[in-house]
């Protein structure tokens, strides 16, 4: 049965202005309504911590829950391998479990060292690595920290992040895991472990630490964190600005996201960062609690903004521990919702031009025009479709958008994407809408242009048959 091709610019109040203009030929364009909220997006955005204490999320009021894109928290050695490999996962689960129930991934560290101070720390290490041989430095028990050089540590953490692999690596769960093999927290320095721990040399992180590590995640991504010159805290044997861009450059080559675990302190994260290779997935974390923070950093707002963009972060902790989530959202709401949008990509749809055909009637193709605002590129696994839609919402076809590839949106700029449309269309299509997919195989779109959309549905109306 042959299928009128007439169509009409959809104009829906929800989501399109009504003014239209010429744009010369045969085109004519509508300015789609642009959102006025941040909503969370795959691949980017805010990260929820967890109590490190209770290891539960019981912190987070349902506001954060509404716009986190991750949920997170860290885990001592200790507490997860009892005896060599004898594992417990049970409290990775729950944090799972939590995340899951409002709809978010976990992400999470285990590290090798927590020390606050004498008095003031907990077991990190397993006491069995160092029964095994492995040499120790610190006070005896909850204070004592491998040398972060010594082959026995290094096959016991090796062995152990070939457990977690096993455990983790490709579960849709997890968005991500942190290396944290080497330094205080798993930070890649030694701060206050530095009145007797002994820092390695930059060659030795990376082939005893990070690339086994790396090795061991084929599927999940990898996070690690990196650090500027600028710092007090020693990082390496052999540190100096260029040793710290070089092993950030390798790290990154090697398909690690990146870390500045110091935000928002003072000092600038852009040196280790920004010579990552461009579409590395970058993460901040604030230096202070938000209490701290109004205590101690003058002129924070501007220090935040200015890390940001420095950084092209796609990952900002909404705070640190506790209740800082709920504190940052009671008094900063603006602040959230600016950043929030900064973060990573972000894409408006600006003007939808539809060509009618030969005699005016059909059209051959739509022209969307759309501006990247974010700070980061997205991820290269994202796609676009277009569908064939009933009056109802109900998918009758789609075509993948093939050669277009929205990883290559440039941040700042704007670009057109013509689109092919269906003929003839299938039986009982109303309209032509665009999907938005962080992967190939992601069943339905899942990633929201900054404009509005009908009620329910993630699929962005172009046009409408008559």
């Amino acid at each position: 049965m042959s299928v009128s091709l007439r169509f009409r610019l959809l104009i829906m109040g929800a989501c399109l202005a009504s003014g239209s203009w010429a744009l010369g030929g045969n085109w004519r364009a509508v300015t789609p309504v642009v959102e006025t909220r941040y909503r969370p997006n795959p691949g980017k955005g805010w990260i929820l911590y967890g109590d490190p204490a209770s290891r539960r999320f019981t912190n987070l009021p349902a506001e954060a829950w509404a716009i986190g894109s991750i949920g997170y928290m860290r885990f001592n050695w200790a507490e997860l391998e009892s005896a060599p490999g004898v594992t417990q996962w049970g409290i990775v689960e729950r944090a799972i479990s939590e995340c899951r129930a409002h709809g978010l991934p976990f992400a999470f560290r285990v590290f090798c060292a927590n020390y606050f101070g004498k008095g003031r720390s907990s077991k990190a290490t397993p006491d069995w690595v160092f029964a095994k041989g492995a040499r120790g430095v610190g006070e005896e028990g909850a204070s004592r920290v491998p040398v972060w050089d010594d082959p026995v540590f290094l096959q016991c953490i090796q062995a152990f992040h070939r457990a977690l692999a096993k455990r983790w690596d490709g579960d849709p769960s997890i968005a991500f895991i942190d290396l944290g093999s080497y330094g205080n927290w798993g930070e890649n320095h030694l701060s206050t472990l530095s009145a007797f721990s002994a820092p390695i040399d930059s060659k030795t992180f990376l082939e005893s630490h990070a690339l086994p590590f790396k090795a061991a995640f084929q599927r999940t991504p990898v996070a690690v964190c990196s650090k500027d010159d600028d710092s007090k805290n020693l990082r390496f044997l052999d540190e100096n600005p260029e040793v710290l861009e070089a092993t950030s450059v390798r790290l990154a080559a090697a398909g690690f996201w990146l870390r500045w675990d110091g935000a928002v302190c003072g000092v600038s994260p852009a040196r280790p960062l920004r010579h990552a290779a461009v579409g590395t997935p970058k993460i901040l974390e604030w230096c202070f609690t938000y209490e701290e923070t109004l205590r101690l950093v003058r002129g924070w707002k501007d220090r935040l903004s200015q890390d940001l963009a420095e950084s092209g972060a796609s990952y900002l902790g909404l705070g640190l521990w506790r209740g800082d989530a709920a504190s940052i959202l009671a008094a900063e709401g603006p602040l959230v919702e600016a950043a929030g949008r900064r973060l990573g990509y972000e894409f408006i749809v600006r003007n939808i031009a539809l060509e009618p055909g030969r005699a005016n009637v059909s059209p051959r193709a739509l022209r969307v025009s759309i501006e990247a605002t974010g700070l980061a590129p997205c991820p290269p696994a994202f796609r676009l479709s277009l569908a064939s839609l009933d009056d109802s919402g109900l998918v009758l076809g789609r075509i993948p958008v093939d050669g277009v590839r929205p990883n290559e949106w440039e941040p700042g700029k704007t670009v057109e994407v013509r689109l092919d449309v269906p003929s003839p269309p299938p039986a009982g299509a109303r309209r032509i809408a665009l999907g938005f997919y962080s992967s190939g195989t992601s069943p339905e779109p899942d990633v929201r242009f900054f404009n509005k959309y009908p009620e329910g549905s993630l699929w962005f109306p172009l046009a409408e048959f008559l």
